[in-house]
């Protein structure tokens, strides 16, 4: 009984194929460490939460239940056209005239995108 020999075993490159190599960036590991945030992140997300809670006081009823059903409860826009007696189409239009409304609303009330 031999030994048996492979090329393929002998191949430097084929280990170095098979290597796994993960890259991570500093502010990945830093975030994995420690996932509380900061004070001045803290802050500035409770005042973005501030100015969304205001903003979304302002849309209709109908347009705060379309966004809260879309975003809130990550629903499908068949399924909340079901839910409320609307057609599709008619969830999308309803919808992207919404967030085009929070948008401006967020803007102009000193909303910080970061």
């Amino acid at each position: 009984m031999g030994f048996y020999y492979s090329e393929k075993y002998h191949n430097t490159d084929y280990y170095r194929k098979k290597k796994k190599v993960f890259h991570f960036s500093l502010d990945y590991a830093i975030n994995m460490i420690s996932s509380k945030p900061s004070p001045d992140e803290f802050v500035l997300t409770e005042e973005n939460n501030s100015y969304l809670i205001k903003s979304l006081k302002r849309l209709n009823k109908k347009e705060r239940s379309i966004v809260s059903f879309k975003y809130g409860a990550g629903l499908k826009n068949v399924e909340i056209a079901k839910l409320m007696g609307l057609s599709e189409s008619n969830v999308n239009i309803i919808l992207y005239r919404s967030l085009k409304k929070l948008k401006k609303f967020l803007v102009s009330g000193g909303f910080k995108y970061e």
